[in-house]
């Protein structure tokens, strides 16, 4: 069973077109040693900077395309939650798929 899901989960992480870049650095301690250690918080898109950049900038084009709409969205209204953010820029439609189905 291990060896199943792990060759799975292989396949699917070959499949993703944008790779998170923090190696085994947890977000939380990225997130920590950005500001939230100083009562912070960082926002939105700063985080998904972080957690994508190669030698301090974004490569991959839909890493970029992402992180502009990202700027974009809470630059019109910064008050608006993270997860709203996050719907207005990803198609959840997969995700929701897979959970009424009841795939893991």
């Amino acid at each position: 069973m291990r060896v199943a899901r792990s060759n799975r989960n292989a396949a699917n992480r070959a499949k993703l077109n944008m790779l998170h870049h923090v190696v085994s650095k947890p977000i939380r301690e990225i997130i920590y040693q950005k500001g939230g250690k100083d009562g912070n918080p960082l926002d939105l898109a700063t985080i998904f900077f972080e957690t994508r950049k190669k030698n301090n900038k974004l490569v991959e084009p839909e890493a970029i395309e992402k992180h502009a709409q990202i700027e974009e969205i809470v630059q019109s209204d910064p008050s608006l939650p993270s997860i709203e953010i996050v719907e207005n820029i990803v198609d959840l439609k997969p995700v929701a798929m897979y959970l009424a189905l009841g795939v893991e």
